[in-house]
C-alpha cells in the first residue's frame, strides 16, 4: 500500500513507543512483573540510579564507534540548533520527530505556528539535513480510555497539518507543502551577492537558482482556513433520562484494607475510577460548638483527581495537573454525632508514558484527616477502608443498548448532580462532514455513542486563556446509524445534558493574505536540467481552493494595508480597501471551486481606496464556500 502511494514509512518497533500512550505501549501487567534481583544489576542501579539507565545508554549509542546500524537522530522543534549531528561522518542527519505542535493536555494553550515549523525545517536542511519526519501530520482522536497518557486530551495533535477531523489546517498544510516543493527545486546551496532581497526576521528564503526567491518561511502564500462548528439542523436529541450512581459506604464495599489502596495498581488499567469509603464515630463533644464553624476534610492525593462525599452529601472536587499530579483537597464538611461515612471517588486521566521507573509512579489518596474538631486533627488514613474498582454503571454496562435496560432511568430533573449517567437518542446529522459534540454545559466525564467510547471530556478545566483546552469532541460517522443513535454520558461532578450541541464540522471559511514582498506561488516554477523555468507568468496573486465538491459562495472581506486578526476574524485597520473593492474579487471568485485573483493597486485607487504608507502592505480577503449542487 505504501509503495504504491510512494510513501516512505518511519516504523516504530514496539512494544515501547512512548507516543503519549498508557505506559508508552507496555502492557499493564509488566508494571507488576517481579523485578530481577541480579546482584551486578542491583549494584549498578544503586550506585548510578537514573544516570545508569539514561546517560550511559545514550553515550553508548551516540559514540562514534558504535555499531554502524545505529544512527543517532533528533526529536524536537529546533533540530537545526539542538542536533550536533549523527554519530558518524557517513551517516545521514535525520529529524525523526518534528513536532508540528505540542500535543495538548487538559489545561494547555495552543502552540506552534506554520511559519515557525517551516523556518526550523528550512534551517535544518541548510545544515546537512537529510530527512524530516513530521510528528504528527495527523493525530486524530483518543477514543476510549486506554490510548492517551496522563492528562492528554481526547483531541490529539489537533494543530497538525491535518486536524482531528482529517480536514486540512490551513495555512500549515499548504505552507509546508510549498516548502517541500521549493526544496525539491533546489539542487545545491550557493551564496549570491550583489542583489537586494527582502528577508523578514526569523525566516529562511529558498533560491533554487541563487537569484530567484521561490519561497520564504515567514511569507505564507498558501491559503488560510478557519474551522467552523455548525449546530446540526437535522440531528436533535430526544428527551434526556438519568441514572444516578449510589454513593457507597464501607458496608457496601467488600474489599477491605487498613488504608486506601494505591490507585494504579488497584484499578489495573480496567477503569479510570475507584471508590474508597470509611466510617468514623464522633461524639457531640468532638464537634465545634459554634454553629458557624464547620470541620474540614483534608486529603493529600497523589493524583489525578477525586470527589468526596460525607454521609452521602457531595462535598467537592479537586484535581492536579499534567505538571503536578499531586494535589490537596480541603473542604468544609457537615459532621454529626454518631457514625459518619466518608466516601471518595478517585480517578486517573491516563497512565505515564515515558521515563525511568514507570512502575514507581503512584496515584490516589495518600492521607486523609479531619480538621477543626474540638479534639484536634484526626488522622483517619488507617481507619480501615472499603475499596472498589469502577462505578456500577461501567460494570453493567449502561452505555450499551442491552445494559441500559437493566437499570431504572428517570427523566432529567434539570438539576446538575455528581456521578450521574445520562442517555438519549438522536438521528445522524445531515451531509457527510465530520460530526462533533459541544460539551460546554458539562464538566468532566466520558461519552459513548452506540456503545463506542468517544473518549474523556473535561470542559471545567480552563487553560490560562480562560477557556477549556477542548470544547468539542469528535464522533466518527462510522459510529453512527441513520436513525436512533444511543448517546450515554457519564458526568462526574455535575452538568446539564440538555445544552449539549450536535455539530457538523467544516473548513468552509478560506482566506488569502498576500503582501508586496510575498514571492509568487512555488508552483510557478519547475526544475529544468540545472536551471529554473517559469511555468506561468510569476505574479503575486491571491489564490483560494475549496474543499471537495464545494464552490465559493461569496467574498466577505477585502483589505489592503493595516489589517489585524486571523482568517475568520479579520479586523479592518485605519487604511484599508473600502467595500467597493469586493467588486474586484467577486467576478473571479464567485461560484468557482478555485480562484486566482491578481490584485492590482491601481484597481483599488480607481475605487477611491486610501492605501497605507507602510511596508509591506498586505492584500487580505475572506470567502465562504458552500456545497456544490
Amino acid at each position: 500500500m505504501y509503495l504504491g502511494a510512494r510513501v516512505v514509512v518511519t516504523l516504530r518497533i514496539g512494544p515501547y513507543i512512548e507516543a503519549e500512550w498508557n505506559m508508552g505501549g507496555f502492557p499493564y501487567w509488566l508494571r507488576e512483573f517481579p523485578t530481577s534481583y541480579s546482584v551486578p544489576i542491583m549494584h549498578l542501579s544503586s550506585k548510578h540510579g537514573s544516570e545508569f539507565i539514561q546517560r550511559r545508554t545514550l553515550d553508548h549509542v551516540q559514540t562514534k564507534g558504535c555499531p554502524p546500524t545505529v544512527i543517532s537522530t533528533c526529536n524536537g522543534r529546533q533540530c537545526a540548533d539542538t542536533f550536533v549531528g549523527p554519530n558518524g561522518p557517513d551517516k545521514p542527519s535525520l529529524w525523526t520527530e518534528n513536532w508540528t505542535a505540542q500535543y495538548r493536555v487538559f489545561g494547555d494553550t495552543p502552540s506552534q505556528r506554520a511559519e515557525d515549523i517551516s523556518f526550523a525545517v528550512a534551517r535544518f536542511f541548510t545544515r546537512n539535513g537529510t530527512l524530516n519526519n513530521y510528528y504528527m501530520y495527523y493525530g486524530g482522536s483518543n477514543f476510549g480510555r486506554t490510548s492517551s497518557s496522563s492528562f492528554v486530551t481526547t483531541r490529539y495533535y489537533d494543530e497538525a497539518p491535518l486536524d482531528e477531523y482529517g480536514l486540512k489546517r490551513e495555512p500549515k498544510f499548504g505552507h509546508l507543502r510549498d516548502l517541500h516543493r521549493a526544496l525539491k527545486l533546489s539542487k545545491k546551496p550557493l551564496l549570491r551577492r550583489g542583489k537586494d532581497y527582502y528577508l523578514p526576521s526569523k525566516s529562511v528564503s529558498i533560491l533554487p537558482d541563487c537569484k530567484t526567491v521561490v519561497y520564504n518561511t515567514a511569507a505564507i502564500v498558501a491559503q488560510h482556513s478557519s474551522r467552523n462548528f455548525v449546530v446540526s439542523q437535522q440531528a436533535k436529541f430526544s428527551k434526556w433520562e438519568m441514572f444516578q450512581e449510589t454513593i457507597p459506604t464501607i458496608n457496601d464495599l467488600k474489599d477491605r484494607t487498613p488504608a486506601p489502596k494505591e490507585l494504579y495498581s488497584f484499578t489495573k488499567d480496567v477503569s479510570d475510577y475507584a471508590w474508597y469509603s470509611t466510617s468514623i464515630k464522633l461524639d457531640a463533644r468532638d464537634l465545634p460548638m459554634r454553629p458557624d464553624v464547620r470541620p474540614g476534610l483534608h486529603i493529600a492525593s497523589l493524583g489525578h483527581a477525586l470527589l468526596a462525599f460525607v454521609n452521602g452529601e457531595y462535598v467537592g472536587f479537586e484535581h492536579g495537573s499534567n505538571v503536578e499530579k499531586s494535589h490537596i483537597f480541603r473542604k468544609p464538611v457537615n459532621l454529626k454525632p454518631g457514625d459518619n461515612d466518608i466516601t471518595l471517588l478517585a480517578m486517573t486521566v491516563g497512565f505515564p508514558n515515558s521515563g525511568a521507573y514507570m512502575e514507581k509512579r503512584f496515584a490516589g489518596p495518600r492521607a486523609v484527616t479531619l480538621e477543626g474538631l474540638m479534639s484536634g486533627t484526626l488522622d483517619i488514613t488507617n481507619n480501615q477502608w472499603g475499596n472498589q474498582v469502577g462505578v456500577n454503571g461501567e460494570k453493567v454496562p449502561v452505555y450499551t443498548e442491552e445494559g441500559a435496560k437493566t437499570v431504572k432511568w428517570v427523566p432529567f430533573a434539570g438539576t446538575p448532580s455528581p456521578v450521574t449517567w445520562y442517555k438519549t437518542y438522536f438521528d445522524a446529522p445531515e451531509g457527510t462532514n465530520p460530526v462533533a459534540l459541544r460539551m460546554m454545559s458539562m464538566a468532566k466525564g466520558m461519552v459513548w455513542v452506540n456503545g463506542q467510547s468517544i473518549g474523556r471530556y473535561w470542559v471545567s478545566y480552563n487553560s490560562p486563556l480562560g477557556r477549556p483546552t477542548q470544547e468539542e469532541y469528535h464522533i466518527p460517522r462510522a459510529f453512527l446509524k441513520p436513525k436512533n443513535n444511543l448517546i450515554v454520558v457519564f458526568e462526574e461532578t455535575g452538568g446539564n445534558p440538555e445544552k449539549i450541541d450536535i455539530l457538523v464540522v467544516n473548513r468552509d471559511t478560506i482566506c488569502s493574505v498576500i503582501s508586496e514582498y510575498h514571492p509568487p506561488s512555488v508552483r510557478s516554477w519547475e526544475r529544468k536540467g540545472d536551471g529554473l523555468r517559469a511555468l506561468v507568468n510569476p505574479v503575486r496573486e491571491a489564490e483560494l481552493t475549496c474543499p471537495d465538491n464545494k464552490v465559493i459562495k461569496k467574498v466577505e472581506f477585502v483589505g489592503f494595508g493595516e489589517v489585524d486578526g486571523a482568517c475568520g476574524a479579520f479586523k479592518p485597520g485605519k487604511c484599508n480597501a473600502n467595500a467597493k473593492a469586493i467588486k474586484i474579487l467577486n467576478p473571479c471568485a464567485w461560484g468557482r471551486k478555485s480562484a486566482r485573483c491578481h490584485l492590482r493597486e491601481k484597481d483599488l485607487l480607481r475605487l477611491g481606496t486610501t492605501l497605507a504608507p507602510m511596508s509591506p502592505r498586505r492584500w487580505l480577503f475572506k470567502s465562504h464556500v458552500v456545497e456544490l449542487c
